[in-house]
């Protein structure tokens, strides 16, 4: 058995790697930069390393969990499926999220003393991860909406009520269907190792450990925070196995502008 290590990462895939993380941070396009980050998460998913595997190797930025200010959606209240969708694509890209409350003004006429809020959703995780889950939310958001519309326009739908359970629906497939993705690649990966003649490497500990990490420092700065987090949603049983059924159909490996890059399989 041969452990892994810095000294046999392929060179040329740690360039690219690297290359690939630079464009994300740099560029001012926010398509171009997420797409870029997008890839560079595909290639160390592939491989199963993180950023601090490849310190080292052609002069590696450094990655840490951080707080991302920046809301990745915002709006009076957090609809039940876009809080699940949320959920579903931080956990499969090593993020957590957390709400933030801020004053947006009074209540008009018989209500003008209620306090109204905007309520924000911010991200936790290194950089790489972030800009992924941002890409991969705006897609998969933008593919419910899609669905439901079709749903609406040939019939199947009617009203609020119908609109939304579809919407949860879909949302409960694609957050299985992710789990299931990214429990196949762990077993292809482990399996690419043995038959390397690599089984026992370090490179699966260090992925575990990269996800605690940012586990701790979420636990540590939400400490205290309010467990209420989203509107629930009223759900019509039909409305929502149509979603269910929808969800089969949506993809999961589309890049940005219909340009295939591979996130997970």
């Amino acid at each position: 058995m041969k452990p892994m290590d810095n000294a046999i990462i392929d060179n040329a895939l740690a360039t690219k790697i690297i290359g690939l993380l630079k464009l994300a941070e740099k560029n001012n396009n926010a398509n171009e930069s997420a797409s870029a980050a997008a890839a560079a998460q595909a290639l160390l998913s592939k491989h199963r390393l993180t950023v601090a595997d490849l310190v080292g190797t052609v002069g590696t930025p450094t990655e840490a969990p951080a707080v991302h200010e920046e809301p990745l959606i915002t709006g009076n209240r957090i609809a039940q499926w876009k809080s699940d969708l949320i959920a579903a694509v931080c956990r499969a890209n090593g993020c957590h999220y957390y709400y933030a409350k801020s004053f947006a003004k009074y209540g008009q006429g018989e209500q003008r003393s209620r306090r109204e809020f905007n309520v924000s959703v911010r991200l936790i995780g290194r950089s790489s991860d972030v800009a992924v889950v941002r890409y991969f939310y705006s897609y998969l958001e933008n593919e419910i909406e899609r669905l439901s519309a079709i749903a609406f326009a040939g019939g199947g739908l009617t009203g609020k009520r119908d609109g939304n359970s579809f919407k949860v629906g879909v949302v409960t497939t694609l957050a299985l269907r992710l789990a299931e993705s990214v429990k196949a690649s762990r077993v292809e990966a482990e399996a690419e190792a043995v038959s390397q003649g690599r089984e026992g490497t370090t490179a699966m500990v260090r992925l575990d450990a990269a996800d605690r990490e940012v586990d701790e420092f979420y636990s540590t700065f939400t400490k205290g925070f309010s467990s209420k987090t989203r509107s629930a949603t009223s759900v019509n049983g039909d409305a929502y196995g149509q979603g269910r059924k929808a969800g089969e159909g949506v993809a999961l490996n589309k890049g940005l502008n219909g340009s295939p890059v591979k996130l997970l399989n």
